[in-house]
C-alpha cells in the first residue's frame, strides 16, 4: 500500500509502476479505489468497465490461459514441480495446484491480456496452524508461460510453466 500524507507534498495517486492490479491507494481525499488502466495498457475490472485486455499486449484478445500446465518453480531448496488446472470465466480464473500430496485452491485469480495471476494457501504446519500465502504472477506465450512466485517472508521464486 502507499500511504500519501498532507506535509510530505505527495501528489493524490502516484504514477508509474507502483500500480499492479489490485493495488490500493489510501489517500487524502479517502479514494482506495483501484486504479483501472497499468502503466503498460492493460485495462482492469473498475466501476462501469469490463473486465478484459486492451489492444497492448495481446493484440487486443485474451491469451488461452485455462488448462493444465506443469510448472516449475525454482527456490533454494532445488526445482519444485506442480501441476496447474485452470479455468476461466471472463477476466476471472479458479481451479487448483497440485504439490505433492495437496491439492491446493486457487483464489483471487485474474487474467488481462497475457497476464495472469493467482494466490494459493498452503499449510506448513497442522498443529501449529501456520500457513503461507503464495502470490503468482505470470506471463503466458502460447504453451509456456514465464513469471514470479511470491511467497511473503519466504522469498520470490521465478516460475515457468508448459501446457501439459
Amino acid at each position: 500500500m502507499i500511504f500519501n500524507y498532507p506535509d510530505l507534498r505527495q501528489p493524490d495517486r502516484p504514477t508509474g509502476p507502483a500500480y499492479r492490479p489490485g493495488t490500493m491507494t489510501i489517500s487524502r481525499s479517502g479514494d482506495s479505489r483501484p486504479p483501472t488502466d497499468d502503466v503498460r495498457g492493460h485495462r482492469f475490472a473498475g466501476p462501469n468497465r469490463r473486465a478484459g485486455a486492451s489492444s497492448a499486449g495481446s493484440g487486443g484478445r485474451l491469451v488461452a490461459v485455462e488448462g493444465t500446465w506443469t510448472l516449475l518453480v525454482d527456490t533454494p531448496i532445488g526445482e519444485q514441480k506442480t501441476v496447474l488446472v485452470l479455468h476461466r470465466d471472463g477476466a476471472r480464473l479458479t481451479g487448483s495446484l497440485d504439490y505433492r500430496t495437496d491439492s491446493l485452491e486457487i483464489t483471487d485469480g485474474v487474467t488481462s491480456g497475457d497476464d495472469a495471476g493467482w494466490k494459493v494457501v498452503k499449510t506448513l504446519n497442522v498443529l501449529l496452524r501456520t500457513k503461507v500465502t503464495v502470490a503468482f504472477t505470470v506471463t503466458v506465450e502460447g504453451d509456456s508461460m514465464r513469471g514470479k512466485a511470491d511467497a511473503g517472508k519466504f522469498g520470490t521464486f521465478d516460475v515457468t510453466g508448459r501446457r501439459a
